[in-house]
């Protein structure tokens, strides 16, 4: 039900804080902690754009915010500001080979006890483009949170692994479903004449995620 999938979040956290072996991994519990990379306008909101990391904070968790989109910085601060410094907001793109440092930097700046590489309690990645490669980034670094959250390109099979590759990527789009092919997963790639367009994918696969 996307209208409570931030809820389900919610209680998929509160099921593993409940189940067999957590306590002897996790002796504080959740941390109330959350990473957003790709935090869009910061809103909790529901339908297609819902983002379960935003309601997460709107609702008392701590943690970081990356957003690459400048545009966006008014609305992030008009729907999370009053979160902050609990929310740290970090207004530049996230990129694989810095991310980890980034990220370590951002939640030493919040107040409150440190929180370590495995007690983040969930991390989800929505950035348009390299998914798969912040979560191989930070996954190499030790970050362990609870629950990871990814858009998958559903397109492609358990089995089949896809890691989109090029210089449009993290970089959003706006489609015009009327004159393309287009979808929120494939996209035409730039070209100087319009017959010699391709489509370019976005997303990994889900078995480019459990590489």
């Amino acid at each position: 039900n996307q209208r409570t999938r931030h809820v389900s979040i919610t209680s998929m956290l509160e099921l593993l804080e409940h189940g067999a072996g957590f306590t002897a991994r996790h002796p504080a519990g959740l941390s109330r902690v959350a990473v957003n990379l790709g935090a869009g306008d910061g809103a909790c909101r529901v339908g297609h754009g819902l983002d379960p990391t935003n309601c997460l904070f709107s609702m008392g968790f701590g943690g970081v915010l990356f957003e690459a989109n400048k545009s966006l910085e008014n609305d992030v601060i008009a729907n999370l500001g009053q979160h902050s410094p609990i929310v740290q907001f970090v207004f530049e793109a996230a990129e694989e080979a810095t991310i980890s440092d980034r990220l370590e930097v951002a939640l030493a700046e919040r107040p409150g006890p440190r929180v370590e590489r495995d007690e983040i309690d969930i991390i989800k990645v929505d950035v348009d483009g390299p998914d798969c490669q912040l979560a191989r980034g930070l996954t190499h670094a030790g970050w362990r949170p609870k629950l990871w959250h990814a858009e998958v390109n559903p397109l492609f099979p358990p089995g089949v692994v896809v890691w989109p590759r090029g210089d449009g990527l993290g970089v959003s789009t706006t489609v015009d479903r009327l004159k393309d092919l287009s979808s929120a997963f494939s996209r035409k790639a730039s070209a100087d004449r319009e017959d010699d367009a391709k489509m370019a994918l976005v997303g990994c696969s889900m078995e480019a995620f459990q590489d």
